[in-house]
């Protein structure tokens, strides 16, 4: 059937979203936004862990207490969007701007405690910016994360599960309605491991950076072989 007058079709990769949300009457915009976590001391990428249906979500970020991050987001949608700023965990986060649809700035991981075992926590990322009409609009996306105490991240955080190439998102507005601020939001995550080759080179450069950073007895050396052949809960 022949869509409404003044509908917008929307990003070609993006359909799905308005089909979740359903069409507008007015003008359906859509936006999809890449983001991606990487140690600012080590430059390894978070990692992330497939938890199927265990949880709310399936897949789970792993995050290391007090840890400092370079975060990454990029933009491309309807509306020439412009990234403006963003949030994690409540925490505003300083952007420097590479270019109009890409941003990135430090996080430190000082306003979340430690997940116990079996649990699963949310944290939420907003993103604010601002499309062709002038209108800044806000994205809230509740990731699904697990933060480990710094004492016990060095096996299980860096090592278990996938090296996160990046995570993608997606967002929708009414064109039409700028007195709506906040977007609706695709609550699909899309996960993306890193290349395998580059996973195992920063693997490695992790593993050689804790044995230098911190000597331990044969018995702990023989745990930590342990930790990394299976993912950490």
């Amino acid at each position: 059937s022949a869509e409404p007058a003044g509908v917008a079709r929307g990003h070609p990769n993006l359909r799905g979203l308005s089909k979740m949300f359903g069409r507008s009457p007015y003008a359906f915009c859509q936006a999809e936004i890449s983001v991606s976590l990487v140690s600012k001391s080590s430059g390894n990428p978070a990692r992330y862990k497939n938890d199927g249906p265990r949880f709310s979500q399936a897949q789970t970020l792993k995050l290391t207490e007090g840890e400092a991050y370079v975060l990454t987001l990029a933009i491309s949608g309807d509306g020439a969007p412009q990234l403006v700023g963003a949030d994690l965990g409540s925490k505003p986060i300083h952007l420097d701007h590479a270019s109009r649809n890409k941003v990135s700035g430090d996080w430190i991981a000082d306003n979340v405690r430690p997940t116990p075992d079996g649990r699963r926590d949310e944290l939420l990322l907003t993103v604010h910016c601002i499309t062709q009409d002038g209108v800044k609009r806000s994205a809230l996306f509740p990731l699904q994360v697990k933060v480990y105490a710094n004492a016990t991240s060095p096996r299980r955080a860096l090592f278990g599960g996938e090296a996160l190439g990046e995570l993608r998102l997606e967002m929708g507005w009414d064109g039409a309605h700028p007195y709506s601020p906040i977007a609706r939001t695709n609550t699909r995550f899309k996960f993306s491991r890193m290349p395998q080759h580059t996973s195992r080179a920063s693997s490695t450069g992790s593993l050689m950076q804790l044995s230098s950073r911190r000597p331990s007895a044969a018995s702990d050396d023989s745990g930590s072989l342990a930790e990394l052949a299976s993912a950490a809960a």
